[in-house]
């Protein structure tokens, strides 16, 4: 499991393997494509991932007289594992397939972890006050339980999207 530590740099991901998704990457799902096209640009809550154009905020020429606003209550949108995977052949770099003896004197092929999921987190950081303590140390302990799962081979990810691992990191030296 690689977790993602603070929303922003996962929507980046996320944006990249939907584009993926909309290149036709994934074999065999069905995908609607106008979503996609829309959640590349936008967020879940419908903001910017990457604004087209930098903004700088002025600064105020007065005080405000307006309290301080009270930190947001955290959402459970967006965090912990999300619906993507990569998949892994039973291959190792030379081609062939890893195995140790077994008791009959023959091989057994040895199982490797074949999947590497993704969860995310809020930001660990004090300033960020999307979430408070105790909720960032319940999404981490979400973590803590979904990675015994899968451990235990206990998690069921078939429904998540694959996304395939050699568009991303061609195999063998090759481009």
């Amino acid at each position: 499991i690689v977790c993602f530590v603070g929303k922003g740099i996962w929507q980046i991901v996320e944006a990249a393997f939907k584009k993926k998704l909309l290149e036709g990457s994934l074999a065999g799902a069905s995908v609607d494509i106008r979503k996609l096209e829309d959640d590349i640009l936008k967020g879940e809550g419908g903001e910017e991932i990457l604004p087209s154009t930098p903004t700088k905020r002025s600064p105020s020429k007065r005080p405000s007289k307006s309290p301080a606003k009270s930190p947001r209550k955290p959402k459970a949108d967006g965090y912990g594992l999300q619906p993507y995977k990569f998949v892994y052949a039973d291959v190792m770099k030379d081609d062939t397939v890893k195995t140790e003896p077994n008791d009959a004197g023959d091989h057994d092929v040895v199982e490797e972890t074949k999947e590497t999921l993704f969860f995310v987190s809020p930001s660990s950081s004090a300033r960020v006050v999307s979430h408070q303590l105790q909720d960032k140390a319940k999404i981490l302990a979400e973590l803590g339980a979904d990675l015994a799962k899968v451990k235990a081979k206990a998690m069921d990810t078939s429904q998540m999207a694959v996304i395939p691992i050699d568009s991303w990191m061609p195999l063998n030296g090759a481009t």
